[in-house]
């Protein structure tokens, strides 16, 4: 089979759906499939490359390279002005907050549908030149972010009879959570967009039952398109990082890997937790390690400020192998879990198939990561706003103590996340789309 992957972040990127379908692409290369995939092309990555066999095209435009460059000279200065202290590191980080502060009541608050809508127009002009030169049996978008399902509705429109598939990863319409765009202003167009290109699609794909519940509600016209995949494990095809993450023997280590925001996945309540730890006869032992971009969430490590840099440590984005090595090394991985509950962090699983115990802090009443962690004996679920020393306390007893995972019962409950069932799932989606289509 021939498939077309439109995708704006893809490996080499460090995002979940990123993850996702550079593992199920190269299942399906593997496999002797041809996979083309069209992504953002950013600064030192090749616009054309066979990745693992798959044929990547990273496009850009001006305006949008630009945006790329000046996002990571910015990135790169964070990190060396980080290094530096007195006047100069204090100056250097007042006009960083100064240029967020500008592009978030500028730009930020007037484009639609969201970051990469000026990815649209050389997204759609690559895809025109190969569905003209390549028959392919499916079409596949992925969000986040919802511009790729737009240059696959501009794609389903110029090529109808090509099964168009919607991956969808993070609701787009959903007023709840972090807005891709300026809801205020745009929350109507949303809807209406993201009704549209739910017409147009011939299946849309959810991580979730909750989320399909959601569109069933929304859309009830398009019910019957929505499909529930869910996420994949594909830690056993990550390259292996060879030195040790951490140092200092005898320390306990709880792990954090994933993305922070304020209003979804604050660290607030894990923060409160570790400090009461601090009061207990294990607080010269433990530690705390945040590893992936702290956003919105800055503010909140400074109330924290005696604790940074000696007994919690963030590590900012690293690469996915570095992530991988620290979640293998933890005694403790920790799950914040959304407080959107129709969500489900699709690192969960990973952090299942190592067999080690997830402490989970939960948010939201029908929390779907406590919902998950269920099945799976080594985990200790906590929800914010219950008494705190009681949950101190069945914190302390989960790590002194934590449960155990039975190996051959584990490996077969993750063989239904395993990347051969998802990208078949996929598959079958694709073949049932096309049968309704003809």
């Amino acid at each position: 089979m021939t498939f077309l992957v439109v995708s704006y972040l893809y490996a080499p990127a460090v995002s979940p759906r990123a993850f996702r379908w550079a593992a199920i692409a190269e299942h399906w290369a593997g496999r002797g499939d041809h996979v083309d995939v069209i992504c953002g092309w950013t600064p030192s990555v090749p616009r054309e490359r066979i990745l693992n066999g798959v044929t990547v095209h990273a496009v850009t435009g001006r305006l949008d390279a630009l945006r790329n460059e000046v996002r990571n000279d910015s990135l790169r200065a964070s990190v060396r002005d980080r290094k530096t202290s007195g006047p100069r590191g204090a100056r250097a980080r007042r006009a960083q907050a100064l240029a967020r502060w500008i592009y978030g009541v500028t730009w930020r608050r007037l484009y639609w549908p969201d970051y990469a809508c000026l990815w649209y127009w050389p997204a759609v002009e690559k895809g025109k030149e190969l569905v003209h030169a390549q028959p392919y049996d499916a079409i596949i978008s992925v969000s986040l972010p919802f511009t790729s399902h737009l240059v696959g509705y501009h794609l389903k429109s110029i090529c109808p009879k090509i099964p168009w598939v919607m991956d969808v990863g993070d609701p787009f319409s959903f007023p709840e959570g972090v807005p891709q765009n300026n809801h205020w202003v745009y929350g109507w167009l949303n809807r209406r967009a993201e009704r549209r290109v739910f017409r147009a699609a011939d299946a849309v794909s959810v991580t979730t039952d909750l989320t399909q519940e959601r569109y069933e509600d929304l859309f009830p016209e398009c019910a019957h398109k929505v499909r529930v995949i869910p996420p994949v494990y594909s830690a056993g095809h990550l390259p292996e990082h060879k030195e040790p993450m951490f140092s200092g023997e005898g320390k306990i280590k709880l792990v954090f890997v994933g993305t922070l925001y304020r209003d979804i996945r604050n660290p607030g309540f894990l923060l409160r937790l570790f400090t009461g730890l601090m009061q207990t006869h294990l607080a010269e032992k433990v530690e705390l390690h945040f590893f992936g971009p702290v956003n919105d969430c800055g503010g909140i490590f400074h109330h924290y400020a005696p604790l940074v840099g000696s007994k919690v440590f963030v590590h900012g984005v690293v690469e996915q192998a570095r992530a991988m090595q620290a979640m293998k090394e933890a005694h403790i991985l920790v799950n914040i879990g959304n407080a959107t509950s129709y969500q489900l962090p699709s690192k969960v699983v990973e952090y299942v198939s190592l067999g080690k115990p997830v402490l989970n802090l939960a948010t939201a009443q029908r929390d779907s990561s406590t919902v998950f962690l269920k099945e799976y004996p080594a985990s200790l679920s906590l929800v914010e706003g219950e008494a705190g020393s009681r949950q101190v306390q069945a914190l302390l007893g989960f790590i002194e103590d934590p449960p155990r995972v039975e190996t051959g019962g584990l490996h077969a409950w993750l063989s239904k996340f395993s990347v051969d069932i998802i990208a078949g799932a996929y598959r079958s989606l694709i073949s049932t789309s096309g049968e309704r289509q003809g």
